[in-house]
């Protein structure tokens, strides 16, 4: 039955790990949206690359089971390794690409590296996991000059996505996360209040629909800041629980560590507060 569990995957929490448990019907469900704009595809010849672990939410079901219930060709790696993806791209003509921010990272840094192969053949990049700003996006683009680079939002509790970014819908490079997939509402709640915020106010997003994982009633809190712009693009800022608060602000380690990695001589950043007699926090 649809109803029934079909895995549970865990999930960091603000008090450790937590089972997320998943039906049949959520990863029906996360797989139909995560394909949801592939009738813009055509006939093409569509080939995924899959170096995503399978434990997690972003390969098991944003790849997996939405690319081969769509008839997509899936090449499977073992392990993320630069040359061997790189070269995997090459021999298998990959057309998509899912990447995480960090191998987006590692790609800007050896860009010489990347001229060894013909990476001509990728036509789209969509970026997850993590938020990742719009200078990124637009140099990972220029690695890849053939590829529309694209956002998607989703979690392990939602089975899959809870926005994507695409042609139709979004901007190249806006930063944005795309707009929401079929069958999920969302709405952006002031911490404070617990009341909706209008379009270009920060809140917690919550959201609900057939993908959300079972026991769940009513709104998901997903713990993390974000907004929607007036064209109905939800941009995600920071988790909750990582905000730096500072002098009454609400600082995004996510921001500042996108501005720090636009220096050559910066090859990854991590930015957390430090506690503050006068000002409550510190970056």
């Amino acid at each position: 039955m649809q109803t029934d569990v079909a895995a549970i995957l865990y999930s960091s929490g603000t008090t450790g790990q937590q089972g997320v448990v998943l039906t049949h019907r959520n990863f029906i469900a996360a797989a139909l949206m995560m394909t949801s704009d592939q009738e813009s595809y055509g006939d093409s010849r569509n080939v995924f690359l899959c170096f995503l672990p399978m434990f997690h939410i972003f390969g098991l079901s944003g790849l997996l089971y939405a690319q081969l219930q769509r008839g997509n060709t899936v090449v499977v790696m073992a392990r993320h390794e630069m040359k061997k993806m790189l070269s995997a791209v090459e021999k298998y003509k990959v057309t998509h690409l899912f990447v995480v921010p960090p191998v987006v990272v590692e790609l800007a840094k050896h860009q010489e590296m990347v001229k060894e192969y013909d990476v001509s053949s990728v036509r789209e990049i969509l970026l997850g996991a993590a938020p990742l700003g719009k200078e990124t996006m637009e140099e990972c683009a220029r690695i890849f000059p053939n590829a529309v680079v694209y956002q998607g939002y989703g979690m392990t509790e939602t089975g899959g996505p809870i926005s994507l970014g695409n042609v139709r819908t979004d901007t190249p490079y806006s930063g944005s996360t795309g707009v929401l997939v079929p069958g999920v509402e969302a709405q952006i709640v002031n911490l404070g209040t617990m009341k909706p915020l209008p379009p270009l106010r920060r809140g917690e997003i919550w959201v609900r629909g057939p993908l959300v994982m079972q026991d769940e009633q009513g709104w998901l809190h997903t713990g993390d800041i974000g907004y929607f712009d007036d064209k109905g693009r939800l941009y995600v800022v920071d988790r909750i629980k990582e905000l730096i608060k500072c002098k009454g602000y609400q600082v995004a380690p996510a921001e500042l560590e996108e501005l720090l990695l636009t220096h050559p001589e910066i090859k990854d950043a991590a930015v957390i507060g430090l506690g503050d007699a006068e000002a409550g926090e510190v970056q």
